[in-house]
């Protein structure tokens, strides 16, 4: 989910056979200091690490673990960052970098990538319906 300044809320995943819809785990979890369950222990004060810095700590790792894919698209969440894994100009998969600690996280459980979309805040506000 998306708010209207473009940063993320946070990340659900919907099982592509059962349509069932959950939060994703690991970073959203765990690092999502505003909606992640590990909430209460959040660090204070300024992340360390702003979209660049998170993009040159992701693209150290897939250097070192992933060699010829590059990073993508970022998206800013309360206290993490998500990007896409590119290879061969398509979207393999995801990884996620700690806004504090530079932590990569790699999004294994994804299996293989079917794709992605946003929703916005403001499309799902009180009051307002589904179309």
């Amino acid at each position: 989910m998306k708010r209207p300044d473009g940063r993320g809320a946070f990340e659900l995943l919907v099982d592509p056979y059962s349509g069932t819809i959950h939060p994703e785990p690991g970073p959203n979890m765990m690092w999502n200091t505003e909606f992640g369950h590990m909430q209460v222990g959040a660090p204070a004060g300024r992340p360390a690490f702003g979209p660049e810095r998170a993009r040159a700590a992701a693209e150290e790792y897939l250097n070192q673990q992933l060699p010829g894919s590059r990073t993508g698209e970022l998206t800013e969440f309360p206290g993490y960052y998500t990007l896409d894994v590119v290879r061969d100009g398509r979207t393999v998969g995801m990884l996620s970098v700690n806004a504090y600690t530079g932590q990569v996280w790699y999004h294994q459980w994804h299996g293989t990538f079917i794709g992605e979309t946003e929703a916005d805040e403001a499309e799902h506000a009180p009051g307002k319906s589904a179309t």
